[in-house]
């Protein structure tokens, strides 16, 4: 603005002497503001043309993009507008407060972030939550089924029987040549008569090659799902199916996504997912067969599980497997997805005990395993009023060894007997409803 435009508007202003500007301001010092009165605004001033000094003072790139979004969108009418933050809004005093569902979600997003233990620890206080105690062989509150079962994996860690004696001179002969196979001693064979009741004794060449690709994970530090594709799957394969597949009662599959069904999900408990389950197959029985289908017409998704896993939808899962690589993640996880997976599936059986007007007599705890990297660990739930009882835990198996894996194979066959011949008898008679035979 010229000085001459100052002027002759000053002389318009209808003012006291007082009030009028006396001094001319210069345009580079900062405004004197009167906090008693409205600062005097002089008409808006002829455009002057823009110099070279301030077309340079905006960089061209953000003057081009002035008034976009930014993703580089041109913004729509009213996009400018923008909310005031909230602590300069005038309202009441829960103003501050997040609304309910807000809050509810918060809190979702905390217990989310919570450590397992935490987790844990706050599920011990529900009623119908989950407690963790020990499976010790001198725990005495332990059902006696569990604990005969606990004792033979103890054996099972010790190697006591977990190799057929039809390798025995094999491995003998092996032995010459690698020192690994000199630990075998003769307590570690049983006749083929008992030990082929199980399943299988796996071949000395893959139970090598086993022990070689856990050593391939643990030096590369591979992933979780390195360690299930590389390590865990082939070796529960070998132990479940043998040499080659077969159809059987008791199956094998990964289930990596399989979701809980809300409905069965322990109070305030977040749903949470295992690796591989053992499962049964009712096929192999047609009364059965039948009655799965019947049953399957009034549950929820029409499955025959706590899960809408689509290929577990026919098949009852019988014993759960957790799996986690070697070092990355503390225990109380795989402790946490176990516990909760289990505790749904209870809820689940008593849905279908009291559709079938059953009980949950010869069921007195449901098998699970735990596996971090190299070492197999069992682990159990049983039930108590409405509250699941997490027992922890029972090694009974190593990648680390050939011998290692023998004692693992041992100890899934041993689960996988456990689920023929006291499982599906329980089951058909108490969840299916079929009476004899």
């Amino acid at each position: 603005m010229k000085r001459e435009d100052i002027i002759h508007w000053q002389s318009q202003l209808d003012v006291t002497p007082s009030q009028a500007l006396t001094t001319i301001p210069d345009p580079q010092a900062k405004p004197i503001i009167n906090n008693q009165h409205q600062p005097l605004s002089p008409p808006k001033s002829r455009k002057r043309p823009q110099t070279m000094a301030s077309s340079r003072s905006t960089p061209k790139r953000q003057r081009t993009n002035q008034g976009a979004t930014p993703d580089g969108e041109t913004p729509r009418a009213g996009s400018r507008r923008r909310e005031p933050p909230p602590h300069i809004r005038s309202a009441s005093p829960t103003t501050f407060l997040p609304p309910s569902s807000e809050s509810q979600s918060t809190q979702s997003r905390r217990s989310s972030r919570s450590s397992p233990s935490k987790t844990i620890a706050a599920l011990e206080l529900n009623p119908e939550g989950i407690d963790t105690r020990v499976l010790s062989l001198t725990n005495l509150s332990l059902p006696p089924a569990l604990l005969k079962l606990a004792i033979e994996l103890e054996n099972c860690s010790n190697g006591v029987g977990v190799i057929s004696s039809c390798l025995q001179d094999e491995i003998k002969e092996q032995s010459k040549t690698d020192s690994e196979f000199q630990i075998f001693l003769h307590f570690m064979y049983d006749l083929p008569l008992n030990r082929d009741k199980l399943g299988p004794t796996p071949s000395i060449d893959d139970v090598t090659r086993l022990v070689q690709e856990a050593a391939e994970c643990q030096a590369s530090m591979q992933s979780e799902t390195g360690w299930n594709m590389m390590v865990h799957w082939p070796l529960l394969s070998m132990a479940i199916y043998g040499p080659r597949k077969q159809h059987q009662l008791v199956g094998l599959a990964p289930c990596t996504v399989a979701k809980i069904i809300k409905e069965y999900l322990p109070t305030s408990s977040q749903a949470k997912m295992v690796d591989f389950c053992m499962y049964l197959v009712p096929e192999m029985e047609e009364v059965a067969t039948n009655a799965t289908k019947n049953l399957r017409e009034i549950l929820p998704y029409n499955v025959i599980n706590h899960t809408e896993f689509l290929p577990f939808r026919n098949r009852p899962i019988a014993v759960s497997i957790e799996t986690k690589k070697r070092g990355g993640t503390q225990p109380a996880t795989a402790e946490l997805q176990l516990g909760t997976w289990q505790a749904a599936q209870w809820k689940f059986l008593e849905h279908l005990v009291c559709l079938s007007s059953g009980s949950f007599d010869g069921l007195p705890f449901l098998p699970a395993v735990v596996v971090q990297g190299h070492d197999w660990s069992f682990v159990a739930t049983t039930r108590e009023n409405k509250k699941t009882v997490l027992w922890l835990e029972k090694g009974f198996g190593s990648t680390t060894s050939s011998l290692g894996v023998y004692k693992t194979v041992w100890g899934l066959q041993r689960l996988a007997q456990w689920a023929r011949e006291e499982y599906w008898p329980w089951f058909k008679r108490n969840a299916l409803g079929i009476t004899g035979g």
